[in-house]
């Protein structure tokens, strides 16, 4: 017998799909400020990001757009010091916690610490071939 999972058909996004932020699950809330689209399963009502069309925790496909909070708490992190062109580098990424339960991974503005409080932001990674930059989110110390 075959799992549920193995069984559905999952739609694939691409460049040509989507483009800019919305690849990344990334819209604007009402204030221009950037919010992650996430997903909550129906089922057992895990949170996470980004939505993948099945729940990584039951495999159920009944789930619910969810935006998830702007701000948590940075779990971890590291440094990239090497990356292929065009990126810039170095560069951060770390692992968010967020009130909602979920825990996203991301790249990381300025030098914020494990334990500190971080908000999502936005951040240019490096340019495209055409020189356009190119663009993602970002989380990066909240002041206060």
């Amino acid at each position: 017998m075959q799992n549920r999972w193995m069984m559905q058909k999952l739609s694939v996004v691409t460049a040509e799909t989507l483009s800019g932020l919305e690849r990344l699950h990334v819209g604007r809330g009402p204030d221009g400020a950037p919010v992650l689209r996430g997903a909550r399963c129906a089922d057992c009502g895990l949170v996470y990001f980004p939505p993948i069309g099945i729940c990584p925790s039951c495999a159920s496909t009944d789930q619910a757009a969810e935006d998830m909070p702007r701000s948590g708490t940075l779990y971890s992190e590291t440094t990239v010091h090497a990356a292929p062109p065009p990126w810039f580098t170095p560069y951060s990424v770390g692992y968010v916690d967020l009130p909602n339960g979920a825990r996203v991974f991301g790249h990381l503005r300025g030098s914020p610490r494990i334990g500190d409080r971080v908000t999502l932001t936005t951040a240019v990674l490096g340019r495209d071939e055409d020189g356009r930059p190119v663009e993602t989110f970002a989380f990066e110390k909240k002041e206060g």
